[in-house]
């Protein structure tokens, strides 16, 4: 186990960057492969004693939150957690600067199997250790919620205390899941209609008109109305319900007598539905309500028996926007 931590001075706070050579496969003496995990550290003026705060991040498949000015990211949670903590900001195997996984570089499913909850909470047992912390907090968003429950399963003697701002693993099947992910999904797109009048029937013509004509991201994929249907996950975002309006405002125009999508939605639509920044995320999210058993493309199939979901667009029905839903087909459709 080797780590090098460097410090600078940013946004009024010391910043320390920590690099921790890690096995892949912790608990496995044969298997010699090894990855960086890479934190960093925020402390702010004289709190150099002050207790340590681990962030799990949300996603799966994301880096930790980068700050970028003090009167933003440090103006909002960090910097409440930063007058009663030193707040290391951890990004978890694969992701940020932890040995991340690249759309441009092909991997095995095997090497998968090895960035799960589990392997991220090994990883940072073995950064506390190697920092000399005491047991220190935890906070998780989102999915790092479900890496605090593992954690807290395996190794409760690092733990002083944990705070959860929104993800836990079921303990029902995960079709159970999928089935309440939907129904409060469906109660988004309902009171977004109900904000913004006509929003309704305008993303059914963009659906309709996806349907029937070939419209083309930057990136030189086809928009299918399927794959636009995922700008949904702005319905669950701070902001997110204005996000989409601005989205829609003004999506057609006609040229040489034909109706057309703007080029400047096709580059915002770009922007919400492609994963190449995070390609991890769309491979691994359906995995972490796994139990026991497969999850057999579980929001798929749910998807299909859930009327105003389906990929189908029904006129009974309404064309609702989807969640945080990865289907298979995506994975033909985005390049990354």
């Amino acid at each position: 186990m080797n780590l090098t931590s460097t410090s600078t001075r940013r946004h009024g706070h010391t910043v320390t960057e920590h690099v921790l050579t890690a096995p892949l496969v912790h608990g496995d003496t044969a298997d010699d492969r090894t990855i960086d995990v890479f934190a960093r550290e925020y402390v702010p003026l004289g709190g150099e004693d002050l207790p340590a705060l681990l962030f799990l991040q949300g996603g799966p498949g994301h880096g930790a939150l980068r700050p970028t000015s003090p009167t933003r990211e440090i103006g909002g949670w960090l910097g409440e957690a930063l007058k009663n903590y030193r707040v290391i900001l951890l990004d978890q195997r694969g992701t940020g600067r932890s040995t991340p996984v690249d759309a441009a570089v092909p991997l095995p499913a095997e090497y998968l199997t090895h960035l799960r909850a589990d392997s991220i909470v090994a990883d940072t047992e073995l950064l506390r250790e190697a920092l000399e912390e005491k047991p220190w907090s935890l906070l998780g968003q989102s999915f790092g919620g479900f890496c605090i429950t593992t954690y807290l399963s395996k190794h409760p003697e690092g733990v002083a205390e944990a705070f959860f701002t929104g993800g836990l693993p079921g303990l029902v099947p995960i079709d159970d899941v999928y089935r309440a992910t939907y129904a409060k999904t469906a109660v988004r797109n309902d009171r977004f209609h109900t904000q913004f009048p006509g929003s309704a029937q305008l993303i059914r013509d963009i659906c309709r008109h996806l349907d029937t004509h070939e419209e083309f991201l930057a990136d030189g994929s086809r928009l299918s109305s399927r794959r636009f249907r995922m700008v949904g996950m702005n319905l669950g975002r701070t902001g997110g319900f204005d996000t989409l309006n601005y989205l829609l405002e003004d999506p057609f125009h006609t040229v040489g007598g034909e109706k057309r999508l703007r080029t400047p939605f096709l580059l915002h639509v770009a922007d919400e539905v492609r994963f190449a920044d995070a390609p991890l995320y769309a491979v691994v999210h359906e995995s972490i309500y796994g139990t026991d058993t497969a999850t057999a493309w579980a929001a798929s199939r749910i998807g299909e028996q859930t009327p105003g979901f389906t990929e189908t667009i029904e006129d009974a029905d309404p064309v609702y926007l989807y969640g945080e839903h990865i289907r298979p087909w995506l994975f033909d459709e985005d390049p990354a």
